[in-house]
């Protein structure tokens, strides 16, 4: 199983910030957005664009992989999604 695309949380944690309230944007210092989602006792933080790595869909497979997740997570009123090529890590390299 892999996930190819949709709404990927940047991190889960069981503690949230005082000034964060959930289902509303927030800005990092650098200025990028996110919003936060609670799901029992974890909170989930969300960037405000999808992973898309649909374009990799062939290679992946010859790695091997045949099932592809698009997760759907509904976006809170007002978060409005950001324009990026949502390739996340996928070049990086390890040195």
């Amino acid at each position: 199983m892999f996930v190819i695309s949709g709404n990927w949380p940047l991190s889960i944690s069981r503690f949230l910030a005082e000034d964060v309230k959930t289902e509303h944007l927030f800005s990092s210092p650098k200025g990028e957005q996110a919003w936060v989602k609670k799901y029992e006792s974890d909170f989930w933080v969300y960037p405000n664009w999808e992973l898309d790595l649909r374009d990799k869909k062939e290679r992946l497979k010859r790695a091997g992989y045949s099932l592809f997740i698009h997760i759907i997570e509904p976006l809170p009123k007002g978060v409005k999604m950001k324009k990026r090529p949502g390739l996340w890590n996928w070049d990086l390299e390890l040195s």
